[in-house]
């Protein structure tokens, strides 16, 4: 527990840290994310037994990258609009069939369902968090607003499942889901959505008292909280559904108590693209 405890305060340390980092705080947050994207999703393929398949595993970590790096505006060519993501997203569909048709007695198609589903999944949600650091930089209240948005994008999640952790290892008695995940308890779920919840708001306080002007609007707050406590919960039990069919225990060991990077992130996965859309639909 001591060492999970530790990981997780050098973790936000370094976290905080990037988010005070003035004009260059954009880009390198974006670049942070999408390196955790490509890492996130190595430790995907890894899992599988495909990292070491190079013809799959580099051009898939590269446009991971990429997919996640690339901000969602569209690039104007004469008269046509073309997405950055969903370039990345076809050519990744393009280059697993040319591996697949090439190859196609090792390569089978579950591997390219596989590599498909979860480069949409892992790269949406990457792609969302950099979206979030792009589009309101330029604003008057930039980093602020910015900092702002990525600490809620991960605090959520991460408080959630730091209430379900702690809430389970003491006050735990009814299994949530023993076939899935033995150790996550009804009652460290419960505390889970309590923190995730009360950490939302508690966010939004902060930094209103920081930056003197920013307002937020607790009511979306709430929501927020509740709704990716909820998620985040998913996130967690959806990733270790997939470990357990690749029958592995970890995604790496890359975070000392904690695993691979992807054991980090996999509640967040769900949730930063709910919280995207809930702080740019809403103005919060």
């Amino acid at each position: 527990m001591l060492t999970r405890i530790i990981s997780g305060i050098v973790g936000i340390s370094v976290v905080v840290g990037v988010l005070f980092l003035g004009e260059w705080q954009p880009l390198v947050l974006a670049g942070i994310f999408a390196l955790a994207c490509a890492e996130v999703y190595g430790e995907l393929l890894s899992a599988r037994g495909l990292i070491r398949n190079y013809k799959i595993s580099l051009p898939c970590i590269l446009l991971a990258a990429l997919a996640a790096f690339f901000p969602d505006f569209t690039y104007v060519i004469g008269r046509y609009q073309i997405s950055g993501y969903l370039v990345c997203l076809f050519l990744l569909i393009i280059i697993m069939f040319f591996v697949m048709v090439l190859d196609h007695e090792k390569f089978k198609f579950d591997d390219l369902t596989f590599i498909i589903g979860t480069f949409t999944l892992i790269t949406f949600a990457f792609h969302f968090i950099c979206e979030a650091i792009y589009q309101d930089y330029a604003s008057v209240e930039g980093a602020s607003r910015v900092s702002y948005y990525i600490v809620l994008i991960l605090g959520v999640p991460w408080l959630a499942d730091a209430g379900a952790y702690f809430g389970g290892t003491f006050f735990g008695k009814h299994k949530l889901c023993p076939k899935i995940s033995p150790k996550k308890t009804v009652e460290g779920a419960a505390f889970g959505i309590l923190f995730g919840t009360l950490g939302a708001l508690a966010i939004g306080y902060v930094f209103s008292f920081i930056y003197g002007g920013f307002v937020p609007n607790y009511l979306i707050l709430l929501l927020i909280g509740v709704a990716n406590s909820f998620l985040s919960i998913l996130g967690d039990l959806a990733f270790s559904l997939i470990k357990r069919n690749c029958h592995i225990k970890d995604y790496g060991s890359i975070i000392p108590g904690h695993g691979g990077l992807l054991d980090r992130f996999d509640s967040v996965i769900f949730t930063a693209p709910v919280v995207y859309f809930a702080l740019f639909f809403t103005g919060v």
